[in-house]
């Protein structure tokens, strides 16, 4: 279930820091470790069900502009694991 979540070719490919593509170069050094502690993964839930909604309720594409427009920038895809826990822990 974990793969399903990981967006392939997106702009930030570790979905527990936001890392951009174009940092890459400082992997290692001090302040890629404090920015990895600084810009720790939050889930992004609200941009999720708004393409979740553009996606089953409008008829967008999946790999359309509209949803690639809000996941494609912090790497995220179409997917929820429960209401039912968000609910509950909300």
């Amino acid at each position: 279930m974990l793969l399903a979540a990981i967006r392939d070719k997106g702009d930030c490919p570790c979905p527990r820091c936001f890392q951009h593509k174009s940092r890459f170069n400082r992997l290692g050094l001090k302040a890629d470790t404090l920015a990895r502690i600084n810009n720790m993964r939050v889930y992004l839930r609200d941009k999720i069900i708004v393409a979740r909604d553009a996606i089953y309720k409008l008829g967008a594409p999946i790999k359309g502009v509209a949803t690639e427009r809000l996941l494609k920038d912090f790497s995220l895809v179409p997917t929820l694991v429960s209401e039912f826990l968000y609910r509950n822990f909300d």
